[in-house]
């Protein structure tokens, strides 16, 4: 009777943290333009990620803001700086990963079904979440936004529920995103190409994950 109750209890905690990270995730810091500079609200922090759990799903989010006087146009660039694994010599795992700005999908489309389902990556024998880095090209455009508009950067992990053993408790991850953007040019203006359109650079927005089960 015992055994019952704990697994209905256990069940019952674990539809919970389903239903948590299922809901729409808040922002945890904006990436501001206001048309000559970039910067952070909140330090440059993507959260979200601390005490991951195999198999169940993780996201974290940041805002894009154009508070300049012109429609601006923002370019993002993605760099898995280590993928979750901290500790020498032991098997990698392998993670479901979508990454979108907006309707804007750059990981994770599903065309048949027209959903974001998650594109998997990793896995023993690979560098994990590293492999991003084939699949993303360099600077995108990802977003443009008039004056005043914002759109969010939503990044969701979910580590394999059956590869991840407990090697990984305390185990470290970083992704970096890196931001450039650049007013639309006005009707009649020269178009310019390249990193010479591309001027305003930013620092990097640095996701953190600590695996804990």
């Amino acid at each position: 009777m015992a055994k019952r109750i704990f697994s209905m209890v256990l069940a019952l905690a674990m539809t919970l943290v389903m239903g948590i990270t299922a809901g729409a995730v808040e922002p945890s810091d904006t990436v501001e333009y206001d048309g000559t500079s970039i910067s952070y609200v909140n330090g440059g922090v993507m959260t979200g990620f601390d005490n991951m759990l195999p198999g169940v799903p993780y996201e974290g989010a940041i805002q894009l803001k154009n508070t300049g006087s012109k429609e601006a146009n923002f370019y993002m660039d993605t760099e898995i700086v280590s993928t979750l694994l901290g500790v020498d010599n032991v098997k990698d795992t392998s993670y479901r990963v979508s990454l979108t700005v907006g309707d804007n999908v750059l990981v994770g489309y599903d065309a048949e079904t027209d959903t974001v389902t998650g594109e998997i990556v990793g896995g023993e024998g690979t560098t994990g979440l590293e492999e991003l880095n084939k699949t993303l090209p360099e600077y995108p455009l990802v977003a443009t936004l008039k004056p005043g508009e914002t759109v969010d950067v939503v990044l969701s992990i979910q580590p394999d529920a059956e590869q991840t053993d407990n090697a990984y408790i305390s185990s470290l991850g970083r992704v970096e995103f890196r931001f450039k953007v650049s007013d639309v040019p006005d009707k009649g203006d020269d178009v310019q190409t390249g990193d010479d359109y591309i001027v305003f650079i930013c620092g990097a927005v640095i996701v953190v994950g600590l695996i804990l089960f």
